[in-house]
């Protein structure tokens, strides 16, 4: 289904953020949601940001998961990147 395919390549994609931090690699702002349906979009693939399970914002710097529910049966994990402007 086109659901699948989709989920294949999000599990492949990486998306990645810079964000200022301070001490211990904790960002200043934060990753939302929001944030990322908006690179997944200029990746080119659309979702919706309610799609995103997301407990709560990033808030250090590194390599996170998040998955993607597109349907009752099928979600995906996309990496997230986040590095620390130095």
């Amino acid at each position: 289904s086109n659901l699948e395919a989709l989920s294949e390549k999000l599990n492949k994609l990486t998306i990645k953020f810079s964000l200022k931090a301070g001490e211990d690699e904790k960002l200043f702002g934060s990753v939302t949601s929001t944030m990322i349906a908006d690179e997944i979009l200029d990746k080119g693939f659309k979702i919706n940001k309610k799609e995103i399970i997301l407990e709560e914002p990033i808030k250090h710097a590194g390599n996170h998961f998040v998955s993607i529910k597109l349907s009752t049966e099928i979600s995906a994990k996309v990496k997230i990147k986040v590095s620390a402007e130095k």
